[in-house]
């Protein structure tokens, strides 16, 4: 839940916000001690825990070699390889940070995050699950201190993911939308018009996205097809952001004024017309509810 802390730094507390929960019935996690690539660009920073987030909570997520990177990846990689303009880039923040890439050379600003796996011919799979909790940046080792990157700092050992589980997500009308969203990589359903019934796949960016409108499971590689949607609500214009349905009323609830004025640490409330915080966070319009049906 959002909280007013006008006296920190960023935006992007764990005492600020909470990155918004997507599951919603049960399912099964992986088995065994899984860990996310050393080689992930950063996407946020923690305070309390002091460490950047590397995959945000409910991105789908796949394997290179035995370790975790966002499942967009693959189609990152394949678009690379054939000559395609890279999208996803290292950042002036990673540099300072040190990160290295899978070549273990320290990256610079612009490079393409898949290039060193092209070089070394090594691949991404497709899809294995989806995120349980924002995954923070591989510390070097799961269980030997003397490799961790700062001295007995080893918040997040090991990690697992979902491999079966209904969801609900926010949905953006468009890729630009998620992208320019209050909280950086979070994990989001892109498009319009989206019905019951399609099938979800995921895009470069790892957002869920529908794999045709037809109902079929269009034309693009069926290991990539995860789940099929269930429900969708709009509670905004898809445009405009415009409110056109409250959210179980909300928009009646009296909150105190937020003086930080980041929608970062917004509530629900009369004035922002009882957005709730998984709409807002992705700039998202409404909720698309899928199962998996992988397994």
């Amino acid at each position: 839940m959002s909280t007013n802390i006008p006296y920190k730094t960023t935006d992007y507390l764990v005492e600020g916000f909470i990155t918004p929960e997507v599951k919603v019935s049960e399912g099964f996690d992986s088995v065994g001690a899984h860990f996310p690539a050393a080689w992930l660009p950063l996407v946020r920073f923690n305070q309390e825990f002091e460490i950047h987030v590397v995959i945000s909570r409910g991105t789908p997520v796949a394997w290179v070699g035995n370790s975790l990177v966002p499942a967009g990846y693959r189609f990152e990689y394949e678009a690379v390889k054939a000559g395609g303009a890279a999208t996803i880039l290292y950042s002036a923040e990673d540099v300072r940070n040190g990160i290295k890439n899978y070549a273990g050379t320290l990256v610079t600003a612009g490079e393409a995050v898949v290039q060193s796996l092209i070089d070394a011919n090594v691949e991404v799979s497709f899809f294995a699950g989806i995120a349980n909790y924002d995954i923070f940046e591989f510390q070097g080792s799961i269980d030997n201190p003397t490799k961790y990157k700062r001295y007995n700092f080893n918040p997040q050992p090991t990690v697992s993911f979902k491999m079966d589980y209904h969801f609900e997500y926010p949905v953006a009308g468009s890729t630009a939308q998620v992208n320019a969203a209050p909280l950086p990589g979070v994990a989001a359903f892109v498009g319009k018009g989206i019905k019951p019934g399609q099938w979800v796949t995921y895009d470069k960016a790892s957002h869920f996205v529908v794999a045709s409108a037809d109902f079929t499971q269009g034309t693009g590689p069926k290991e990539a097809i995860l789940g099929q949607v269930s429900q969708v609500v709009a509670y905004r214009d898809p445009d405009t952001l415009e409110v056109v349905q409250a959210v179980n009323y909300l928009d009646k609830v009296l909150a105190p004024e937020n003086h930080t004025g980041r929608i970062l640490n917004d509530l629900p409330n009369v004035r922002n017309g009882g957005i709730t915080q998984k709409l807002a966070y992705a700039n998202a319009y409404g909720v698309v509810r899928f199962g998996l049906q992988t397994r």
